[in-house]
């Protein structure tokens, strides 16, 4: 299924809207948890021209990192793009493994304004997709269920190998994994800081910070809002 994933998406047309940068050819990985942005940052880059990770191919790809810590067939695949977002770049500690391969690469973690509103538009989104009353968190059942995205049952695989089973979807784990993934970036890249930026999407000044980080020049003023979940 992967290679075939990667045919389709090598065939798609390239962007049309290229606008001048200075960071050359180096990757740009997108490490925030997924509902913090990543979607709205993912449509920007495409705006702006750049070539983009297949989201199905990296879907696919998370096993090997969460499961089996092999990186190989995931450095492979970043060899074809220059930027990626969603899993397996928004997973806990991938960043470590990324930076050292690609030295040049920068890192953008997005981030929300609390740990409250991150987990609250985590469980509203997947609630709207999956669950029957539409507001509660699915069932085990709901997510073996669901055909939302690549196969059925692909969300139940993927949420139960990124945070264990017992832990869906308990808010203080959550929460506490949410938090600590952002300490852990920026204590890495503490001493890195022309590699990284954190950024919120709903402050209108980092969208001005993002474009000094990579020396863009575009007439876009403002984030793009995609995925929003109410």
């Amino acid at each position: 299924m992967i290679k075939q994933l990667i045919k389709q998406w090598m065939g798609y047309p390239p962007p049309i809207k290229a606008v001048s940068h200075n960071i050359g050819n180096a990757k740009v990985f997108i490490i925030g948890y997924n509902k913090t942005g990543t979607t709205s940052l993912k449509t920007l880059f495409k705006q702006w021209g750049f070539k983009l990770g297949s989201e199905n191919v990296g879907h696919l790809l998370t096993e090997d990192w969460l499961k089996y810590q092999n990186l190989d067939r995931i450095f492979r695949y970043c060899e074809l793009a220059q930027v990626f977002q969603d899993k397996p770049f928004s997973t806990d500690g991938i960043y470590k493994p990324l930076a050292e391969k690609f030295p040049d690469s920068r890192f953008i973690l997005s981030v929300r304004d609390n740990a409250d509103q991150w987990y609250n538009s985590w469980i509203r989104y997947l609630a709207s997709k999956v669950s029957a009353d539409k507001v509660s968190p699915p069932t085990m059942d709901e997510l073996k269920q669901s055909m939302n995205f690549l196969y059925r049952g692909y969300l139940y695989d993927s949420d139960v190998l990124q945070w264990g089973e017992e832990n869906l979807y308990k808010p203080e784990i959550f929460k506490m994994r949410y938090e600590a993934h952002i300490s852990d970036v920026r204590t890495y890249f503490e001493d890195k800081p022309e590699r990284f930026i954190e950024i919120n999407v709903g402050v209108s000044e980092d969208f001005q910070r993002l474009l000094n980080f990579l020396g863009i020049q575009t007439t876009i003023s403002q984030f793009p809002h995609e995925n929003r979940s109410r």
